[in-house]
């Protein structure tokens, strides 16, 4: 299986029928196509190791049938050492991460028919649907973009002998000093001028380390004559420089070269005097550019009578050893680019809720009476305090869990309303940042006679630029100064902080878990884009049903249509059915790169737990021998999201805390109150107890 994340072409939608189109899914970006193979998004879901691969050293490197041989013996070492392959090409326009057999043959086959693509060539390559095999800087850029922070390969690109003259400088060089990822490699190819490429990576601040000896490899051979800035003797070394370099900020990653093993080396000299004599032919046949690199390793194989390729394969596998022992490390230590929510975290842990807190202002006609438009109907106003990150985080303080609400007012009447508010109610207000030049947010709803909702205008453009990321960021590092474990909640309003907080994620390990909760349909789609366009991944996303399919929808524009039917001709049953199975598993599948564990709430049907392919469908709590009507579950997301966390925090399994979550929610819809909902089911230690 592979989860396509392809452009709009195939979602159905016609000129005609424009005017209807949904706001999620006018938002995919025609440019972000990729395909995750099932290993790679088990792999991430596991929050496994990852090593990316690329692919001209199979369509451009080798001949074939050699290079898909290595290519399977490559993606079997970093197996073989826990990790997880992701061999990285542009096919028909879309990237892939990782490769199947059929692709991999595919690329042997083609050879140099396929486009080399280094970072300068992606947009052209995808724009155009054709097959793109990723030289280093291609690869590097794109396995950034997918949260893999080590890269294999044989040898990088640098400075052409007579650089000095011609300014032909690989674009591996610079892109290691701007992408993030780890490049394990056996050196400089030795058909280069390595001594001017490691003075160009020094000008680019570019750390390079000799993998267990002193002296930078030369590709072929163990000796270049040019010493290594730095020596690292073991994978846990490297990674915790790449640690040290994430904590400090600093751009670009790490280049590491692995002297080929010595007893596998060619004859030195032989090799040397192929590559002397194939300088001469490209210089004398005006080869350039691009194209130099494939022309001398093919004559030097050819002049070497097959010594070099021998060679470049056991390096090539060396490589992956020991990139993969790297990334297990890596893995192993305080910096992971994702990892998903394993189950109960062992130990109570604070809760930080960031987004929404407004004055709700909630109208409806009274019982006896229906809604009649462009008139007034006789009902009732209520006011209080609401906002999404408030309402959760009420109802966690309710419940008795550590929880500081996250938000912004403006100076005005209306925020310092709210803050009173909040401090009557037993809340925190030191995580409310008061915004000089906004007005508080404000929600007003308009419900109908059944108490659900009709209409509804949100003013919430303080969120915009409130609270700050200096603010979040100081709430959230002082929460982790106190607490051993922080779980963070960001709800859609403030989807613009969602990247600060999985950067801080990364940082601190196991110490944070991200939760989002969409809020709407239109904003679950912000939080979808986001974390698309930037390879962000979330322990849990709480969206209900039609916010789901938003959600996978702008990650893949294809399948909206089909979703879009599908939420279209929902009946008003309480029990979920095969068809809920089958769509909520295809969501999964789509959203697994990007989102651990899936709670979809879908009103009375109850909750289904989703991750990736796997499907648990709760039906919703009743008592026995009740029968349950479709009506109002107005609260019941927060509620139940509230519940989820705090049974969470406090140690419980995933699947008890949604059980949990789904008794609080019937409560609060039976009592219309939450503290009677928790009164009514809370015991002394009802979420350890579970």
């Amino acid at each position: 299986l592979h989860l396509l994340f392809s452009s709009r072409e195939g979602g159905g939608y016609t000129a005609e029928r424009q005017y209807c189109r949904p706001e999620w899914a006018k938002m995919a970006d025609i440019s972000r196509a990729f395909v995750y193979s099932q290993e790679v998004c088990e792999a991430r879901q596991k929050g496994m190791p990852i090593v990316a691969l690329e692919s001209t050293i199979i369509s451009h490197g080798m001949p074939y049938p050699q290079n898909v041989e290595t290519a399977r013996k490559v993606e079997a070492v970093v197996r073989s050492q826990g990790a997880t392959p992701a061999t990285i090409a542009i096919l028909e326009g879309r990237v892939h991460i990782g490769l199947d057999a059929n692709a991999l043959e595919l690329l042997g086959k083609a050879g140099s028919t396929c486009k080399k693509t280094s970072r300068r060539d992606i947009a052209y390559v995808i724009a155009n649907k054709l097959n793109g095999a990723t030289t280093v800087s291609g690869t590097a850029f794109l396995a950034s973009k997918a949260s893999i922070p080590v890269f294999v390969t044989g040898g990088i690109g640098g400075v052409h002998r007579g650089g000095e003259l011609s300014m032909d400088v690989s674009a591996d060089l610079t892109e290691l000093s701007q992408t993030g990822v780890t490049v394990v490699c056996a050196g400089v190819k030795s058909i280069l001028d390595i001594r001017r490429t490691l003075e160009v990576l020094e000008t680019l601040g570019v750390p390079v380390f000799a993998y267990g000896t002193e002296e930078f490899p030369a590709f072929f051979t163990t000796k270049s004559g040019c010493r290594a800035p730095f020596r690292a003797d073991s994978p846990a070394v490297i990674a915790r420089a790449i640690q040290a370099q994430r904590s400090l900020g600093l751009p670009g990653g790490l280049l590491v070269g692995v002297p080929i093993p010595k007893d596998e080396q060619a004859n030195g000299m032989l090799v040397e005097q192929a590559i002397e004599s194939a300088l001469r032919e490209a210089d004398e046949k005006g080869v350039q550019g691009a194209e130099t690199t494939p022309f001398l390793l093919k004559r030097v194989n050819e002049l070497s009578k097959g010594a070099s390729l021998k060679s470049n394969i056991a390096l090539i596998l060396n490589n992956a050893k020991v990139g993969a022992a790297i990334s297990v490390a890596l893995s192993k230590s305080a910096f992971q680019p994702f990892r998903s929510l394993p189950g109960p975290l062992g130990h109570e842990a604070a809760v930080l809720c960031v987004g929404g807190l407004a004055q709700d202002r909630i109208s409806r006609p009274l019982s006896s009476q229906s809604l009649v438009l462009h008139t007034s109907t006789p009902g009732t106003t209520k006011e209080g305090v609401g906002g999404v990150a408030h309402n959760v985080g009420r109802a966690l303080s309710v419940l008795g869990t550590q929880v500081e609400l996250v938000s912004a007012v403006g100076n005005d009447d209306t925020g310092r309303l709210l803050i009173d508010s909040l401090r009557e109610s037993g809340m925190t207000t030191e995580g409310i940042e008061l915004a000089q030049t906004c007005n508080t947010a404000s929600y007003n709803a308009l419900h109908d006679e059944t108490g659900d909702l009709h209409a509804a205008v949100a003013s919430m453009s303080i969120f915009a630029e409130h609270p700050t990321e200096a603010h979040v960021s100081q709430r959230l590092n002082k929460c982790l100064s106190t607490a051993n474990k922080v779980v963070v909640i960001v709800d859609g309003n403030v989807h613009r902080l969602l990247s600060l907080v999985c950067r801080i994620r990364c940082e601190r390990n196991d110490r944070v878990k991200v939760v989002v909760e969409p809020t709407s349909i239109v904003k679950g789609s912000y939080l979808a884009k986001k974390m698309l366009d930037e390879s962000l991944f979330v322990d849990v996303a709480k969206p209900n049903l039609e916010e789901a399919c938003s959600m996978a929808s702008t990650v893949n524009p294809a399948v909206s249509q089909q979703l879009k039917a599908y939420v279209a001709k929902r009946s008003s049953a309480v029990d979920w059915t095969e068809e809920d199975r089958v769509n909520l598993g295809m969501i999964g599948r789509i959203l697994a790169p990007y989102i651990g564990l899936l709670i979809v709430t879908a009103g009375p049907k109850g909750a289904a737990r989703v991750t990736g392919t796997e499907v648990t469908l709760y039906p919703s709590f009743r008592r026995r021998g009740e029968t349950l009507q479709s009506g109002t579950t107005n609260g019941a997301g927060d509620a139940l999201l509230a519940a989820f966390v705090s049974a969470i925090a406090k140690g419980t399994t995933v699947e008890d805390a949604i059980n949990f979550g789904q008794k609080i929610a019937y409560e609060v819809i039976s009592h219309s109150s939450l503290e009677l909902a928790v009164k009514k089911t809370r015991t002394p230690n009802c979420a350890s107890k579970l």
